[in-house]
């Protein structure tokens, strides 16, 4: 079960709790040194606190200049007797453009003394008052203002700042706010971009075009959304104008919550409450540097402040309850309603898409069964338990484990569009397959589509129990294509539909009939 690990370390905890109330050095009692260090081995995986630490380091002093320069247009902008802010939502109510710019300017004249603030605490700041105002601001300026290419210059400046793969990575979270499979994502308005504009280009130009997401698509995007309905739901999870123009030498493509801000403190408590030379071998075990951000650094230094006139209680008790905080927190994260696997295969799904013109002639080249061993090694690498196997006489599929349980996968290669009796045929192919394998309560459909049109499943299982999986390499541009499918739950047998849009393009004709079309011409002029 999912947890069951946390459950166990969190029921230790509360036993040495209760019965130890007197302990006044930590290292004195082996019970807490054992069930801390587990501990935080677990979190340390969990929450994955050596990326946040050198994240943290990196936005220690941010670069305001650009944003500053930025709010020195808008502020211009703003003074012009019809200044070119404007947006109405659908109840008539006029978007307050001025109140955004306020609070612009207040951010940036605070990060003007950002090093009397906690690293996170400008990373909040920057993420919740700086993008929402700014974006709110490139919501309500005209369309076609030159302000949004100043904009998207200082953007693309920033975002030199990316490695390659970071701009994958960037590229990939931005295609998910369109992807009309997501639960909450951004309508396409053919008035504000072409679907061939979400093709990935080669990483320089991705940047550009990143840049111009950033200043307007996305703020055009979202607009529409709101005119249309003034409590829509917009995507979240990428970093926003505010956070690129603040980024430093080593930027970070994160988006900080306030869980984040709980997990920071309750960790500079842990190694303020730990005695030297111990807290060498709890920073090991966290996965953290033993003089960095949070031991002998910024975290520790303000946990050792903020515990103050409350140091009278025993470090054990206090590690203990920080401690179990980290676990809770890191159990929520890992015990999400699905498993690994499905957030495995999403993965392998979106890394596929974002590069599908490079790769697509070589994935188009394999085999169904080396398609499978390319996915089994890419849950493998990710220490995901994963192997082929028989189903009784079948050919070889997957079987793959995680702390849910056992999880079928079928793979499918399509280079035509599937129809619903296909897609029924393949589920219950799959269904026996997991009949045969008793223990196994869920399965996957994972459709490696060639095909001209895309495939668009649902994020939630169908029929329960059976998650679709469609990687869309397909050989058109989006600009081009002229049908798709959409697959979608439904209460009624079979337990979903099948929606084609569109026609199929025409197939070219081989070179054979090509030959006998020719032939059979000559032949008639022969017989003239």
């Amino acid at each position: 079960m999912a947890g069951s690990h946390a459950d166990y370390l969190l029921e230790r905890i509360d036993r040495i709790r209760s019965a130890r109330t007197d302990v006044t050095r930590l290292w004195d009692d082996e019970d807490v040194e054992d069930v801390v260090l587990e501990a935080a081995e677990y979190v340390r995986d969990a929450l994955d606190l050596p990326r946040m630490e050198r994240e943290l380091i990196a936005g220690a002093r941010p670069d305001t200049g650009a944003l500053a320069q930025v709010l020195t247009v808008l502020q211009a902008a703003a003074k012009v007797p019809s200044p070119p802010f404007a947006m109405r939502f659908a109840d008539g109510q006029e978007f307050d453009w001025r109140v955004r710019l306020k609070r612009l300017k207040t951010l940036v004249t605070g990060l003007a003394k950002a090093e009397q603030l906690e690293e996170l605490e400008v990373a909040l700041r920057v993420s919740f008052v700086g993008d929402l105002a700014l974006e709110g601001l490139l919501m309500a300026l005209a369309p076609d203002s030159e302000i949004r290419k100043e904009v998207a210059s200082h953007l693309q400046k920033k975002l030199e700042l990316l490695t390659d793969q970071q701009v994958e990575e960037f590229w990939a979270k931005l295609r998910r706010e369109i992807d009309p499979s997501t639960e909450v994502h951004l309508e396409l308005d053919s008035a504000v971009v072409k679907s061939s504009f979400f093709d990935f280009p080669k990483p320089k130009a991705a940047r550009k075009r990143i840049a111009e997401y950033v200043s307007r698509v996305r703020p055009l995007l979202a607009r529409r959304a709101l005119e249309r309905d003034g409590t829509a739901s917009l995507p979240t999870g990428t970093a926003g104008p505010a956070t690129i123009l603040c980024w430093t030498s080593t930027p970070s493509t994160r988006t900080w919550s306030a869980t984040d801000r709980v997990i920071t403190r309750s960790v500079g408590r842990l190694a303020a409450c730990w005695a030297d030379p111990e807290s060498e071998e709890l920073a090991r075990a966290l996965g953290l540097r033993s003089a960095g951000y949070f031991f002998g650094g910024r975290a520790d230094r303000e946990s050792r402040r903020s515990l103050g006139s409350s140091r009278e209680t025993a470090p054990s008790a206090r590690a203990l309850e920080e401690m179990a905080k980290l676990l809770q927190i890191a159990a929520q994260r890992r015990g999400r309603p699905e498993g690994a696997v499905e957030r495995t295969l999403r993965a392998y799904k979106l890394g596929l898409e974002v590069v599908g013109d490079s790769v697509r002639a070589d994935m188009l080249s394999k085999g169904e069964l080396a398609l499978q061993r390319d996915l089994c090694r890419f849950l493998v690498e990710r220490d995901i338990p994963a192997f082929g196997t028989k189903f009784g006489s079948s050919e070889v599929d997957l079987l793959v484990e995680d702390d849910l349980g056992p999880l079928v996968v079928e793979v499918k290669k399509l280079q035509k569009l599937p129809t619903e009796g296909r897609l029924g045929d393949w589920l219950t192919q799959l269904g026996s397959y997991m009949d045969q394998q008793h223990s196994a309560v869920r399965g996957a459909l994972v459709l490696f589509n060639f095909a001209d049109g895309p495939v668009l499943a649902p994020v939630v299982p169908v029929v329960f129990r059976y998650l679709i999986v469609s990687i869309n390499l397909c050989g058109v541009t989006p600009s081009r294509r002229q049908s798709h499918v959409e697959i979608r739950p439904s209460a009624s047998s079979p337990g979903f539909e099948l929606i084609s849009i569109g026609q199929p393009s025409a197939a070219r004709p081989t070179s054979r009939r090509r030959q006998t079309a020719a032939s059979t011409k000559a032949r008639r002029r022969r017989q003239r």
